[in-house]
């Protein structure tokens, strides 16, 4: 409300219009993120003037109705540091130990994709 107040230069609830309410908006979006505003200032806002219109100690709620649409984030499935291609990359590297036979020969085919399908499902989310 401190900042509301100093935008506006004056404390009285009852001066408070939408437009104002709005310009305020703008005003705080230059300084911080949507969520910031939308959560914060917004939020606190539309409490303070919804509990003086409930008491009817104003005529309407300036804060009524203004909100900021937020894009929601994507779903993560699993970490983005690891890729598909990097998963199965990094087991056909693998070799059997020094004391098994032929040492020096990769992982059959069938064993890289079962271990390539166990990281994967062990890193989803």
């Amino acid at each position: 409300m401190n900042k509301l107040v100093a935008f506006l230069g004056h404390d009285d609830a009852v001066k408070v219009t939408p437009d104002d309410v709005i310009r305020f908006k703008d005003h705080r979006l230059s300084e911080v993120s949507p969520k910031t505003v939308n959560d914060g200032d917004l939020a606190a806002l539309k409490t303070i003037l919804g509990w003086g219109r409930t008491n009817r100690r104003l005529t309407i709620n300036a804060a009524e109705g203004i909100t900021i649409k937020l894009r929601k984030k994507p779903k993560r499935v699993r970490p983005n540091w690891v890729t598909d291609d990097e998963a199965v990359a990094a087991h056909c590297r693998r070799r059997l130990p020094a004391e098994a036979e032929g040492a020096n020969e990769a992982l059959p085919e069938q064993a890289l994709v079962a271990v390539a399908v166990l990281l994967y499902r062990r890193t989803r989310w």
